[in-house]
């Protein structure tokens, strides 16, 4: 399904302003088809505990990933906001590992335990295709 699919599903009318929640969900399932086509398995998404909420838990060989999606829906966004991943302060690190802590309690596993954070950018722009670039960074905290 492609963004403009994804947008009308969602009931975003075109060429009005994207929600935070529906720039969110198209970062987050941009990032699950990146894992997926580089071998992950997902396992959850918006995994939410009392305190704390990890948008995409997956695995890769030795590895459980729980991963932050940060989305910025323009270069407008960036230079206003910053960095998608500047938005991860301490207090959010905090609240996904905990988060990530509850997860692994619930779910035990031999599975090594890593943090990825994965920046998305989003182009919309009249009468092009959708662009989206995603940095990803692996052990990022």
């Amino acid at each position: 399904m492609n963004i403009f699919e994804k947008l009308r599903k969602k009931k975003e009318a075109p060429g009005a302003p994207l929600s935070t929640r529906a720039l969110g969900d198209i970062g987050e399932d941009a990032v699950a088809d990146h894992l997926k086509k580089r071998g992950y398995r997902l396992l959850c998404r918006n995994f939410t505990v009392r305190g704390g909420e990890i948008d995409i838990i997956a695995e890769k060989g030795a590895y459980i990933v729980f991963v932050e999606v940060k989305t910025r829906a323009s270069d407008t966004d960036t230079e206003k906001y910053g960095r998608p991943g500047e938005a991860v302060n301490g207090e959010k690190i905090f609240h996904i590992r905990h988060a990530a802590r509850c997860y692994l309690s619930a779910h035990p596993t031999d599975k090594k335990p890593r943090c990825d954070l994965a920046e998305v950018y989003l182009t919309l722009r009249p009468g092009r295709r959708p662009r989206t670039a995603i940095v990803y960074h692996e052990a990022a905290f």
